[in-house]
């Protein structure tokens, strides 16, 4: 079973904190844009994780 290593764990970490310090700082929650396209990278990260988890 892959496990997700300390490398790529660590550059999980960064990437969501950058998007969610880039979200704040430029206001994109609170903008009038579709939800989805909002918290797709957001899910393309959790995507991810999952399956690497599982497979």
């Amino acid at each position: 079973m892959n496990k997700i290593g300390n490398i790529e764990r660590f550059i999980l970490l960064i990437s969501f904190s950058a998007l969610v310090l880039t979200y704040s700082a430029f206001g994109l929650l609170q903008a009038d844009v579709n939800p989805l396209l909002k918290l797709l990278p957001f899910l393309a990260i959790g995507i991810y994780i999952l399956v690497k988890k599982s497979f």
